[in-house]
């Protein structure tokens, strides 16, 4: 669980500061129902895919949708990549 602070002097009470360094990133989108595993499919098609992988910094992000219509949930997957 994370959230986007501009300075890591503004963490909000109870979380850590953590820094995403830059690079190369591919998006990927699960979208559907949370409960039917939408998560986990989209990362086993990334797992057998034939991406160059840098496994430096990958992440998730689930926006309202994901929280409040999971129905229709849209699940951002940032894949840190080689060049």
């Amino acid at each position: 669980m994370g959230c986007r602070v501009l300075h890591l002097s503004e963490i909000p009470d109870g979380m850590i500061g953590k820094t995403i360094g830059g690079g190369w990133h591919l998006e990927y989108t699960a979208k559907g129902l949370l409960s039917e595993g939408i998560v986990f499919k989209q990362w086993t098609d990334i797992w057998s895919s034939e991406i160059s992988r840098a496994y430096t910094a990958d992440f998730k992000f689930y926006d309202e949708k994901a929280a409040f219509a999971s129905e229709q949930a849209e699940i951002k997957i940032y894949i840190a990549t080689k060049k």
